[in-house]
This record gives structure tokens, C-alpha cells and sequence, in this order.
């Protein structure tokens, strides 16, 4: 009977507990256990490069750029960006840890295609009107009135049902794990990483990944009006941000990864549309790549400041200078000795040792004139 009725409410079997002895830590940070998906002991995993998964995402870069070059001049502003965009976010993906993000794959159609999401949505739409009874207290989310159809033409505003799904596994991949008990949430990520298998999942195509989506959206217990509202509202992200990407030294305010998840996950118009992976735009979480550029414009940085400090802080020479270089009577308290001075002093030695010899073959020269 219990059975019976868990199968009517879709909410699957009982998770297993753990029995509880004297002395167990039972507050809430004590029955949690660090992501394993974050801190993996031992080597790091291979590039995904060689796999079925890595030629494919080659396969995928090759073809953006062949579309550049077809389009040529012809191309506009906004598609030489978005495939400059879309060729930088797919190469993060070879990048370790990237290439274990699952949440990644569901943006490209090549693994992904378009057609499977329309089923999906709705899936979304007819899970969350029944999921009304004791475990699920909120109100009952309108999918069809929130979500961008798959079948009809963009609408500004309306939430990308790609990118919501995209969420589900990031989720589901930063999952809280419990001593005490099972999450159900953490099953999605788990079934789309069996399909993966390091890269070379026969069965990591579009049809499977639908599968598992339409699996977990109408049958697991974690799949509530809750669940989907804290995943668009940003209260989910904020969470995993505080969890597994925040730095002190550079922390996002909630009110900020709300406000990037809200131009990341909605539909917008095609200039300010962000082709990105979610953790890099919500998280500033860069790939190996983006870290050594921002070191390398760091260093370059640094030398331009330690420059400065050697040659002490230049003076804006601005208000010395006449309006016009060819109407010089304009202003005649220019002081040109003072220019010349700044000017030598911002040259480089190969400019000052001729401006040297410059100034004492002048001198030489005026001493004569002058009988000495």
C-alpha cells in the first residue's frame, strides 16, 4: 500500500538511513560531507581531448568558424561575437576541471538537440501542477506562462528552457551530501555521468540525456515547486556559491549572481545575449586558460606600476600646452623648459643618450660664439 501510494505521489522509494549511535553529530553542518566532485584526491583526470566527446566538441569549433568564414564580410557584429563566444566556451570544456561539468553539454545542440526539449518543458509544465499535496506547500508554477516555448519565436523575458536545464545539473552536480540520509536531487548528475563515462559514453547522445531529464522531472521527490523557484529566483546559485566558489578576497554579492543569473537564464535580445558557461559568468570561476591570460595581463600590469614608481609619478603637462599647435600666441605663459624636462625624463636611455649628445654639441657651440 505504501508503495502504491509513493508511486501515485512520484515520490520513488524511501531514502535508506543511516542508524544513528551515541555521540553522532546530528546539527546540520555535522551531517553534511565535502563534494566529492570538488575535492577529488589523488591525480588529475586526463583531458577530454582524445575521447568520442573531445572530437566532437572539435568537430563543433571547426564548424563555427567555417560558418565565419562563409558569412565573411557579410557577417554582422553581433554573429562574428556570439561565434568568437561560442568557440572560447567550448574550448573551456577541454580545460580540467571544466571538462567534468556536465552542465556544459546541455547548451550545445551537438550533444543536445532542440528537438528534445520541447517534450521536456512539457514534462516541467504537467510534474509542477500536481505536485500540490504536504510535501510541496507551494503554490503550483506556471511553466507555460514563464517558460519561452520551444516551438514559437523568442520572447524577451521568458526563461531559456536549454539554460534551465543546463541549472537542474549544475545543481544536481553541486548536490548537498548528508551522513545521515540520501539526496535525490544528486541522482541527475549521477545517471548523466554514467552516460558520460570519461568522454566515451556510447549512450551520451540526446535521446538518453532526454530520457534521464523526463526520469527525474516526473518521477523524483526532489523535483518540487520549490526546487524550480529557488533555481530561477538565484537563491540555489547563491547557495552554491557560498559553498563551493566563494573567495574572500573577491567576493560576489547575492544581489549580483541574482541579477547575472537573470540575464544568463532569460531570454534577451541578441546584443546582450552571454554565450558562456554558468560557472564562469555567475561565479567568475576561470578555466586553466583564462587564469595564465589574467596572470599575464597581471604581470603586465605590475610592470607598467613598478615603471611608474621608478620614474616617479608623471605630471599632467596638459594645461602647459598651447589650445593649438599652430596658434602657440594663444597662451603665453607656456613653460617649454619644463615640457622638455618631462619629456626627457618618460624617454627611453637610447633617446636620452642622444639627447645628451644633442645638448652638449649645443653647448660646445655656444661656447665658441661666445669667445671662450
Amino acid at each position: 500500500m505504501i508503495q502504491t501510494l509513493r508511486g501515485m505521489l512520484n515520490r520513488g522509494p524511501p531514502p535508506p538511513l543511516v542508524p544513528v549511535t551515541q555521540g553522532t553529530n546530528v546539527t546540520f553542518s555535522g551531517t553534511q560531507v565535502p563534494n566529492p566532485i570538488l575535492k577529488q584526491p589523488g591525480e588529475v583526470p586526463p583531458s577530454i581531448l582524445q575521447t568520442d566527446v573531445g572530437q566532437r566538441l572539435i568537430g563543433f569549433i571547426d564548424h563555427v568558424k567555417q560558418t565565419l568564414r562563409n558569412k565573411g564580410k557579410t557577417a554582422t557584429d553581433d554573429e562574428i561575437r556570439m561565434g568568437k563566444n561560442a568557440i572560447n566556451m567550448t574550448e573551456k570544456m577541454f580545460d580540467y576541471p571544466e571538462s567534468s561539468n556536465l552542465e556544459n553539454y546541455i547548451l550545445l545542440t551537438t550533444f543536445f538537440e532542440n528537438s528534445a526539449i520541447s517534450p521536456l518543458v512539457l514534462a516541467l509544465q504537467q510534474t509542477l501542477q500536481h505536485r500540490k499535496g504536504r510535501f510541496d506547500r507551494e503554490e503550483p508554477y506556471d511553466v507555460s506562462q514563464n517558460f519561452q516555448s520551444p516551438t514559437l519565436n523568442n520572447e524577451d523575458g521568458k526563461i531559456g528552457p536549454r539554460r534551465f536545464l543546463s541549472l537542474m545539473v549544475l545543481s544536481s552536480r553541486m548536490c548537498l551530501k548528508y551522513k545521515l540520509r540520501s539526496n535525490p536531487e544528486c541522482e541527475l548528475f549521477a545517471r548523466l555521468n554514467e552516460l558520460f563515462q570519461g568522454g566515451n559514453g556510447p549512450n551520451f547522445n540526446s535521446a538518453s540525456i532526454a530520457r534521464v531529464f523526463n526520469d527525474f522531472i516526473r518521477t523524483n521527490s526532489a523535483f518540487t515547486n520549490h526546487y524550480v523557484k529557488r533555481l530561477i529566483d538565484g537563491e540555489r546559485m547563491y547557495e552554491i556559491y557560498r559553498g563551493n566558489y566563494f573567495q574572500a578576497d573577491r567576493e560576489l554579492s547575492k544581489q549580483l549572481i541574482k541579477a547575472r543569473l537573470d540575464k544568463w537564464l532569460k531570454i534577451v535580445p541578441t546584443k546582450d545575449f552571454v554565450v558562456d558557461v554558468p560557472v564562469s559568468y555567475l561565479f567568475n570561476k576561470y578555466s586553466n586558460k583564462e587564469k595564465a591570460k589574467l596572470n599575464k595581463d597581471s604581470a603586465i600590469c605590475e610592470m607598467v606600476a613598478e615603471f611608474n614608481e621608478k620614474i616617479g609619478k608623471p605630471t599632467t603637462m596638459y594645461p602647459l600646452l598651447p589650445p593649438s599647435a599652430f596658434n602657440i600666441e594663444q597662451n603665453d605663459s607656456i613653460d617649454f623648459d619644463k615640457i622638455n624636462e618631462y619629456l626627457y625624463k618618460i624617454s627611453p636611455p637610447a633617446v636620452k643618450k642622444r639627447a645628451d649628445k644633442a645638448h652638449k654639441k649645443s653647448l660646445k657651440k655656444k661656447s665658441k660664439l661666445m669667445g671662450h
